[in-house]
Order: structure tokens, then C-alpha cells, then sequence
């Protein structure tokens, strides 16, 4: 990669996958139902759903890998989870050069 892209071309990748982490974050932090399970300084950010009234245990846990299991079956994009001391949550690491804002909305993904 740096040889095809250059030490600038690097730096630009890894900060524009850092800023599209930082969109998703903002809008798993605004939408409703959805929550940031932890900071995201980085590329990856730690969100789960959790539909109004659910409470952290096994029920909420097990709704959220579904989600990410589904998510990962369909194919359009590579999606994992992750356990956190707080839950399980839905983990995305913003890596490609092929990633745009227009992927990063839930819609375009979650549906």
C-alpha cells in the first residue's frame, strides 16, 4: 500500500476512514434505538440496538448478534461484533479505500 499510494496517500486513507468512523459514531449516538457502546477515537466504532425499554443482560445480547449475524450473511459488506464488558455490540472497523460518506447512513446497511 505504500508504495502504491505514498506516504501521503497513507496518511489521507487512514484519516478519511477516521472521519467516516466518526460520522457512523454520530449517528449511532443520535438514532434512536442505537447506542455507542464505547469510545471511537480510531477507524472502529462499538454501537449496538436496543429497542426502548431493554435493560443490559442475555435478551439484549443475543437481539444484537442476530443483527450482526444477518448483517454479515447478506454479503454487502464485512461486518463482525464484539463483546465488551458492557454487552455485546456491532463492531465496524472503517478500513477500505472503496468506503464513501454514502456508505456510512445505517439504511445503506441496516435494514
Amino acid at each position: 500500500m505504500l508504495k502504491q499510494l505514498g506516504r501521503e496517500g497513507v496518511t489521507e486513507l487512514v484519516c478519511r476512514c477516521c472521519e467516516l468512523a466518526q460520522e457512523l459514531a454520530a449517528i449511532a449516538e443520535t438514532t434512536s434505538g442505537l447506542e455507542l457502546t464505547a469510545p471511537s477515537p480510531t477507524n472502529v466504532v462499538c454501537f449496538r440496538y436496543r429497542p426502548e425499554g431493554w435493560s443490559d443482560g442475555p435478551e439484549l445480547d443475543e437481539l444484537n448478534r442476530r443483527i450482526q449475524a444477518e448483517v454479515a450473511a447478506a454479503g454487502d459488506l464485512f461486518h463482525t461484533g464484539a463483546q465488551l464488558s458492557n454487552g455485546f455490540c456491532q463492531r465496524a472497523a472503517i478500513v477500505s479505500w472503496r468506503t464513501t460518506p454514502e456508505d456510512v447512513p445505517m439504511r445503506s446497511w441496516m435494514r
